[in-house]
């Protein structure tokens, strides 16, 4: 989950190409959006932290709910 469409871009390419299925977002609201419909297992989320319509930390919260073994992965373009 990545709101910069550039950089959600390099992401998917990359995971892509290294064999993994990849589910893009680019919000919180959208990803959760996207498990409910279609019931996805996640085996690793790699989110942004602060993103619009729920961030990184919400959404892993909310999934992990739905699945409780969730491993999160979080990034930001904001230093500490």
């Amino acid at each position: 989950m990545e709101d910069d469409p550039e950089v959600r871009a390099l992401f998917v390419s990359f995971l892509s190409h290294a064999g993994y299925h990849v589910i893009e977002s680019p919000n919180g609201a959208d990803a959760m959006d996207l498990v409910s419909r279609h019931g996805l297992h996640i085996d690793l989320l790699l989110t942004d932290v602060v993103m619009p319509r729920a961030g990184g930390p919400t959404l892993a919260a909310a999934l992990a709910v739905r699945q409780p073994s969730l491993k999160v992965i979080y990034i930001s373009g904001f230093p500490p």
